[in-house]
């Protein structure tokens, strides 16, 4: 898994990174800015590969990201970024977020022009010894296609029905070598099984797909624009959604109130590169061994407006803080009659810098030692 892992660096994660620098190259350029280095990867320069219109282009020794250098970022030059007109840095700032935005909606239409598959079905891999599951008579290789009167297509349907039925008698609509069965299984309730090692009934769940579903042009286009606007929907949605949730528990006092499915972010994390990694990873694995490129470029959209979006957060050090301080530069000259001293903007961009380093180890940190998804061991 480490292998698909550096596989997903080399030709999903690193790939959209460099893409997200040309967007800020290609605007730089197109105002006037002069840009003195365009680096692939970070930390020292290792090699400088050529020169070309008053750029140099580097190799560094950490062969992560990269990044790119425009003339008076930290001094004031009559051609640098810093004293360039506010439309231009605005332009500049936002161009890395937007090309990242737009490679996504490009690659969510590549992905249904390939297709999903045509449908999914939940499938047993595991039946725990002396559970619910044997003791109902649930096979490996069985299909689960029902619980009661719900359809079931993922894995997590299931698992969340199980859970909301603790103790209850359910019966599961199950096919065997063709032929569909009725079994009946009651999940144990909390404290009769360990959550660590398995769950209230006792099986490994696994998603079986049927072949991709291609799409048209017109059709794959219009599928990923949906799947675009939802992605900006659910994104909006987090800080309401984060507030309700810190409302309902605070205003729970000592016992805490059930939280409403779709505000129980009690599982939310920050991830880090390596999470990320894992993530890509799986898909890659999934799309390349059983030939389902959906997931491949369908994930790499997804990663790709992880980008674009995150680094459109207004805060220091990143694009949007940067979008923000020409936007607060232009308040300040109308309501103030002056404008932010660029210095002080270097220093607050300076300390952001410092700040997101220190961030960026705690949460890679969090992602080894607490890894989002545990491989499994030889």
């Amino acid at each position: 898994m480490f292998l698909w892992m550096a596989v997903a660096f080399l030709f999903i994660l690193g790939p959209l990174i460099v893409l997200h620098e040309l967007g800020h190259f290609w605007a730089a350029k197109r105002f006037g800015i002069a840009i003195e280095e365009f680096g692939f990867g970070l930390g020292p320069k290792l090699v400088t590969l050529f020169r070309r219109g008053g750029t140099e282009y580097t190799i560094r020794a950490i062969p992560f990201a990269a990044f790119v250098r425009p003339a008076g970022e930290d001094a004031r030059l009559e051609d640098g970024l810093m004293s360039a007109p506010r439309k231009a840095r605005l332009s500049v700032s936002a161009a890395g977020p937007v090309m990242n935005i737009a490679a996504a909606l490009v690659l969510m239409w590549i992905a249904y022009l390939f297709g999903p598959p045509s449908y999914t079905q939940v499938s047993v891999t595991d039946v725990v010894p002396g559970s619910p599951a044997e003791a109902s008579g649930l096979q490996v290789g069985d299909l689960v296609l029902q619980a009661d009167e719900v359809q079931l297509s993922e894995t997590g349907e299931l698992v969340s029905y199980t859970h909301s039925h603790l103790g209850e008698e359910i019966t599961l609509l199950v096919e065997r070598d063709g032929e569909s069965i009725n079994i009946t299984v009651t999940p144990r309730r909390q404290g009769d099984f360990n959550p660590e090692i398995e769950g209230p009934i006792g099986i490994g769940l696994a998603p079986t797909a049927g072949p991709p579903a291609t799409q048209g042009i017109l059709q794959a286009l219009g599928s990923a624009v949906t799947d675009f606007a939802d992605v900006i929907q659910q994104t909006v949605a987090v800080p309401g959604r984060l507030a309700r949730a810190v409302r309902v528990r605070v205003g729970g006092g000592y016992e805490k109130p059930a939280v409403p499915p779709e505000d129980d972010l009690s599982d939310i994390r920050l991830l880090g590169i390596y999470s990320i990694l894992q993530v890509i990873a799986v898909s890659l694995q999934t799309g390349i061994m059983e030939g389902y490129w959906f997931f491949v470029f369908h994930m790499a959209g997804g990663i790709s407006m992880f980008l674009g979006l995150t680094n459109l957060l207004p805060l220091p050090a990143l694009d949007g803080g940067r979008v923000a301080f020409v936007v607060l530069d232009w308040l300040s000259e109308r309501l103030f009659r002056r404008r932010i001293d660029p210095e002080r903007e270097i220093l607050v961009h300076a300390v952001g810098l410092v700040v997101l380093l220190l961030l960026m180890v705690v949460i890679t940190w969090q992602d080894i030692v607490n890894p989002l998804i545990e491989f499994p061991g030889r």
